[in-house]
């Protein structure tokens, strides 16, 4: 019997933001938005989409070391993502927002992850 192992086919978060959905600057209450293009490297070296795939949003406050979920979006065929996301973070708080796509399958492809900011709540 001759066991082979899967290849490993990285993902990537390809042109990802993260912002206020009305723009600048970030107000209590604020909506903020996420989106980007999830990827994958096929054997040749390009990038090829990664579609119907969960995206999660989490966020916390600068200094914690817990996130929490704050929005997920799932990945259309082309692997582009979007969520539109509300928190609760009080005026002059500055917090940390990650973006993460989690595979099911650590043998034949790898996690994604983004961490973006520290944004912080203005008056």
């Amino acid at each position: 019997m001759t066991v082979t192992q899967l290849p490993q086919v990285p993902t990537y978060f390809v042109g990802t933001v993260v912002a206020p959905t009305a723009g600048l600057p970030i107000w209590r209450d604020s909506t903020m938005s996420t989106f980007g293009t999830l990827k994958y490297r096929r054997a040749d070296g390009t990038l090829g989409p990664v579609g119907n795939q969960l995206v999660e949003i989490f966020a916390r406050p600068v200094g914690q070391t817990s996130w929490t979920l704050v929005s997920s979006a799932r990945t259309a065929v082309s692997g582009y993502f979007y969520s539109r996301w509300g928190f609760g973070y009080d005026v002059g708080q500055s917090f940390q927002v990650m973006a993460r796509y989690k595979t099911a399958l650590p043998q034949a492809a790898s996690s994604a992850t983004g961490v973006f900011g520290p944004f912080t709540v203005q008056s």
